[in-house]
């Protein structure tokens, strides 16, 4: 192979891998969980991979009911940030708009969540204990953490 050659394939191949290394790789909505982190350095041929989106969520609103004498079944609101970052991690990729995942059973607590969040907006989530949902289970906990940790405040 001629030198002239050699320094063409060269040069061609440098700029190959510099725009490889820029683009990173494509964003496919219909793959939610990343199989690697896009934009990584990789070569021919380019891995699926995709780039999931935070919820972005500001404020969550609830209340919550059980056939309990004495629950509180008041309203309270959570606008703390880490509060909301642990809400987009239960939520995370699992609800793309309004969801209601219930069961039937006597004596289970029932939540509703209004959440606004930045890609969504206002969003609502029903859930109660009396399915086997994890949904339903994360979200009941992280709505006891909130109570223990105090960021839930009364609305008045």
């Amino acid at each position: 192979m001629s030198r002239i050659r050699r320094r063409t394939a060269a040069a061609v191949l440098a700029v190959a891998v510099a725009a490889l290394g820029l683009s990173g790789c494509i964003a496919l909505p219909e793959d939610p969980e990343p199989s690697m982190p896009c934009g990584a350095l990789t070569t021919h041929p380019l891995p699926r991979c995709s780039q999931v989106e935070v919820l972005g969520s500001t404020s969550a609103t609830f209340w919550q009911s059980q056939a309990v004498p004495g629950f509180d079944g008041g309203t309270y609101v959570v606008t703390d940030p880490a509060a909301m970052h642990d809400l987009d991690d239960v939520l995370g990729t699992r609800v793309t708009g309004d969801a209601v995942v219930t069961g039937e059973c006597d004596g289970g607590r029932t939540t509703e969540l209004t959440v606004d969040t930045a890609r969504l907006g206002t969003i609502t989530v029903v859930v109660d204990t009396c399915t086997d949902e994890a949904l339903a289970s994360d979200v009941d906990d992280l709505v006891a953490q909130w109570h223990a940790d105090g960021v839930a405040q009364p609305v008045p």
